[in-house]
């Protein structure tokens, strides 16, 4: 009840940003209706659903009616850490979590994107994480010009997410 679906189709994919449905994308999106119940058009190309609520998430394959006529939530994985550059705590930074996927055509894509901000002791915390294989690091932007900017990750580290479980994790 009150779960976010998307819809994402290899034309119109899915951008979900910290474990939640930023508007920013070209899929679809629904609410469940008081009996977890939601409808989309019929689709005539490959999709993936993908379900956010509180309580946890999971996305699907449309290949298989089966995979979608109930689904059941995983609890979110959550991620608690330090930066440390050097002997002093990394205050003040900025830290990003991917997951790993390749991008494939014709294929629908799901693209999770989590930022952080560390404390004045350098820590942080990340929660609304989907399981899997993710990487974390200091997020290190430049070239800051016209309303734009490119980044890139230092201190970086794969992880693996485990539903319903908090990893603890030092950079650096």
């Amino acid at each position: 009840v009150g779960a976010e679906v998307g819809l994402a189709t290899p034309q119109g994919g899915l951008y979900v940003q910290n474990g939640r449905n930023n508007h920013l994308d070209s899929g679809q999106w629904t609410t469940t209706d008081d009996s977890g119940k939601f409808v989309f058009p019929p689709q005539l190309e490959p999709f993936e659903l993908i379900v956010l609520h509180d309580q946890g998430m999971r996305q699907v394959s449309g290949k298989n009616a089966a995979n979608w006529k109930q689904i059941e939530l995983q609890p979110w994985s959550k991620l608690t850490g330090a930066l440390m550059l050097g002997k002093a705590p990394g205050s003040g930074e900025n830290i990003s979590l991917g997951h790993v996927s390749l991008y494939q055509p014709d294929v629908p894509h799901v693209y999770f994107d989590y930022r952080a901000k560390t404390d004045h002791a350098g820590k942080f915390e990340i929660d609304r994480l989907v399981p899997g294989t993710a990487t974390v690091g200091r997020q290190i932007t430049y070239g800051v010009r016209d309303g734009g900017s490119m980044s890139t990750n230092a201190i970086s580290q794969s992880i693996d997410l485990k539903a319903g479980q908090t990893v603890e994790l030092t950079l650096g």
